[in-house]
C-alpha cells in the first residue's frame, strides 16, 4: 500500500544572512541584486494542522537572523529558493553564498523547551545535519526519521562563513512530519534484557506504617554528607506542599529508553525496577513498551550539543536546570509536567498524550569553550571527554522521584544524599526506606494530591504520639521500616549488581543508618 505523504511540497524564499530581522512576506523582501522568484503552491499540497501556520507554509519568505552565539555576524545578501517534498528538503542559492559549511537544524516547535507536550520526545527532535559545502548552488538533504508522537518542528538553515562566523536562518516554523507507519512505531528491547516477575514470589508486601508514611512525605534540602557527618536537621521536614504522587492505574506504566547516549546497563536497571514495582503495585502492570503508542513513561538520553541551548534561559533562573539540556555538569531529572492532572491542565497537554511523566539523563562532550572554564580544568577534563553519570548512578534516583519520593539523607537510599567516605558514585538502589515510601504513594487507597493527613486516614494510620514525633523529626523514620522490606531490598540489590554493566562503586556494607536526634 502506498504511504500517503501529507507534506507534499513546501516552497519559499530564504535570504541567507545574519541580521536580526523577523519574518516578512515574500512581497516585502528587499531586492538582493536579482529578481526573486516567488512560488505559491496549490493549498491542497501544503501541510495543515493546528501547529502549521498557513502563512509560514505557503508564500512566506523568512528574514534572516543571527545566532546569539555570534551577534557580530555580518549579512551576506544571497537569496535561495527552497522547498520540502515529504522529508526531502532542497534549496538553491542564486549566487555563491561564500560558506565553508552548511547545516540543517531541527527543533521541536514551541513548548518553551520543556517538551511536556510531546511527553519528552521533543528531546530527540533536536537534530543537526551537516551538508558539505561544494561548488554547486543546489543542495538536497533528507530530514531524519524521528520517534514519538507526530513531530512538529522548526527548521533552520545554518551557514558557516569563511571567517568562522555562523548564521542561522529560519526556513519553516511548525513543519509537520508525516505520521509514523505501524512498522516505524515498533520498539525492541536490547538482547539480554529480560524481566523476571517471579523474583519476589513468596514475599508479602508489608502493611503501611507511620514510619513509611512520614518517609514518603519528607524532603531534605541540605547538602550531601558522608558517613560520620550529621545532616542539617533544619532542612529536613514534612512540608505542606508535598502530596501523594500517584497517577492511578491509568495509564499503565509502559517504559522504554531512547537516545544515543544510553547504556545497556540502563536497560538492566530499568528491568530491575519494573520487576519490584510489579511486586509492590500489581495494578501498575509495569512493562517495557512494544510500540511508540504504548509508551507512557519514557527515559531519554540525548546528547547536549552547544547549539541546542544557545539563547535558552535556565529554568526558574537556576544555572543547572537549563532546558532542553545543560552543559554545567552531569545530571538528570524526572518531569511530572505531562502526568499530573493539575499540571496537564496548566501546561495544556494534548488529550492524546497519555503519560506518567518522563525521565531525562544529561550527556555532553567537552569542547574548547568548556575548557576555558576553570572548574572543568580543575576536574581534570580533556578535550573530547564525555560528561555524564556512570551507569547506573542516577537511574534509581530519578525513577524514585517518579514514584513519589523526595531527597533525604537516609543511609543507602536511592534518592539520598548520604554516601560512604571516599566512595564516589556509590551504588545506591532503592533500600528498605525507599520501597516502603514507594508503597505509600502507589497504594490503591492513596490518590493523587492527597496530603499526609488524608493519606494517614486512607491507610488507617493513627495520628498518635509517634506520628507527631516523626512529623517534627522525620529523620527518625530512616532505617526503621517494617522488617518485611529487608528481603525485597536484598533481592533487588543483588539482582542489580549482578549486571556487568554497572559502573558504580559498591559500599562496604548496607547496614541501616539511624539518626537518634
Amino acid at each position: 500500500m502506498k504511504l500517503r505523504v501529507v507534506l507534499s511540497v513546501f516552497i519559499g524564499i530564504i535570504l541567507v544572512g545574519c541580521s536580526s530581522g523577523g519574518e516578512t512576506t515574500a512581497e516585502q523582501l528587499p531586492p538582493v541584486g536579482s529578481t526573486a522568484q516567488t512560488i505559491t503552491p496549490n493549498t491542497s499540497t501544503v501541510a495543515s494542522g493546528p501547529n502549521a501556520s498557513q502563512k509560514d507554509m505557503r508564500t512566506t519568505a523568512i528574514g534572516p537572523r543571527s545566532l546569539r552565539l555570534n551577534p557580530s555576524c555580518g549579512p551576506i545578501e544571497v537569496d535561495a529558493l527552497y522547498k520540502a517534498s515529504g522529508l526531502d528538503l532542497s534549496w538553491q542559492f542564486n549566487s555563491d553564498p561564500q560558506v565553508s559549511t552548511i547545516y540543517v537544524r531541527t527543533r521541536p516547535s514551541g513548548d518553551s523547551h520543556r517538551n511536556y507536550k510531546t511527553n519528552g520526545f521533543g528531546f530527540l527532535w533536536y537534530q543537526q545535519i551537516e551538508v558539505p559545502a561544494g561548488d554547486s548552488y543546489s543542495y538536497t538533504v533528507t530530514l531524519p526519521a524521528l520517534q514519538g508522537p507526530r513531530a512538529t518542528l522548526d527548521i533552520d538553515l545554518v551557514t558557516v562563513h569563511s571567517d568562522g562566523q555562523e548564521c542561522e536562518s529560519r526556513m519553516y516554523t511548525g513543519f509537520e512530519y508525516p505520521p509514523l507507519s505501524d512498522d516505524d512505531k515498533l520498539l525492541t528491547v536490547p538482547d539480554g534484557v529480560e524481566l523476571d516477575f517471579t523474583r519476589y514470589e513468596g514475599l508479602k508486601v508489608p502493611e503501611p506504617t507511620v514510619e513509611a508514611l512520614v518517609y514518603a512525605f519528607a524532603t531534605y534540602t541540605g547538602r550531601h554528607i558522608q558517613s560520620g557527618e550529621e545532616p542539617d536537621y533544619s532542612k529536613w521536614a514534612v512540608t505542606a506542599d508535598k502530596l501523594i504522587r500517584d497517577y492511578g492505574t491509568t495509564p499503565k506504566l509502559r517504559h522504554f529508553i531512547f537516545g544515543p547516549t544510553q547504556d545497556l546497563g540502563d536497560w538492566h536497571a530499568s528491568a530491575r525496577m519494573i520487576e519490584i514495582l510489579a511486586a509492590i503495585d500489581p495494578d501498575l502492570d509495569p512493562r517495557f513498551a512494544t510500540t511508540i503508542d504504548e509508551v507512557t513513561f519514557p527515559q531519554f538520553h540525548p546528547l547536549c550539543e552547544p547549539w541546542v541551548i544557545v539563547g535558552v534561559e535556565p529554568f526558574s533562573g537556576q544555572s543547572k536546570l537549563q532546558v532542553p539540556c545543560q552543559r554545567d555538569g552531569n545530571g538528570g531529572y524526572f518531569a511530572s509536567g505531562p502526568a499530573g492532572s493539575s499540571e496537564r491542565q496548566h501546561y495544556n497537554i494534548p488529550d492524546g498524550i497519555q503519560s506518567r511523566g518522563f525521565l531525562y539523563h544529561n550527556t555532553f562532550v567537552i569542547n574548547e569553550v568548556d575548557l576555558s572554564r576553570q572548574d572543568f580544568v580543575n576536574w581534570g577534563y580533556k578535550l573530547g571527554d564525555t560528561v555524564n553519570n556512570p551507569c547506573c548512578s542516577a537511574n534509581f534516583h530519578e525513577t524514585g522521584h517518579a514514584m513519589g519520593l523526595e531527597h533525604n539523607v537516609c543511609g543507602h537510599s536511592g534518592v539520598g544524599f548520604w554516601e560512604e567516605p571516599y566512595v564516589s558514585y556509590m551504588t545506591k538502589v532503592w533500600n528498605q526506606d525507599d520501597l516502603a515510601g514507594i508503597a505509600i504513594h502507589q497504594d490503591p487507597r492513596t490518590t493523587e494530591d492527597m496530603t499526609i493527613e488524608e493519606a494517614a486516614d486512607a491507610l488507617g494510620i493513627p495520628k498518635d504520639q509517634r506520628y507527631n514525633e516523626l512529623l517534627q523529626k522525620p529523620w527518625r523514620a530512616c532505617g526503621n521500616q517494617d522488617p518485611g522490606w529487608d528481603a525485597f531490598a536484598d533481592i533487588l540489590y543483588s539482582a542489580h549488581i549482578a549486571s556487568s554493566e554497572v559502573e558504580t562503586n559498591h559500599p562496604s556494607n548496607r547496614e541501616n543508618i539511624r539518626w537518634p536526634y
